[in-house]
């Protein structure tokens, strides 16, 4: 399998999330929904931003790996949680 850092030179992409957030409709400032864009920096971090907006905020695809392995646990937790709750108030057998 070929690494796509070795294929291309310059790999963003948009996502379908949309992030609510401060832009301009005709003259007026208000809310509006924005795309985001992830950019790959290299092999090790990466940069996501609002589409129309020139923040970005780094993060490495360690921590991101990380963040959602810390998400399935504690999903997985609440989930025991959950049943056990229930198996105390006798719903469930």
């Amino acid at each position: 399998m070929t690494k796509i850092s070795a294929r291309k030179t310059r790999l963003s992409f948009e996502t379908d999330a949309e992030i609510r957030a401060w832009g301009t409709v005709g003259k007026r400032r208000r809310p509006v929904m924005r795309p985001v864009i992830v950019s790959v920096d290299n092999g090790f971090v990466g940069t996501a931003r609002l589409k129309g907006t020139r923040r970005t905020f780094p993060f490495s695809w360690e921590g991101l790996f990380l963040w959602a392995i810390e998400q399935k646990v504690a999903k997985e937790r609440a989930e025991r949680k959950r049943l056990r709750d229930a198996k105390k108030k006798g719903r469930i057998a």
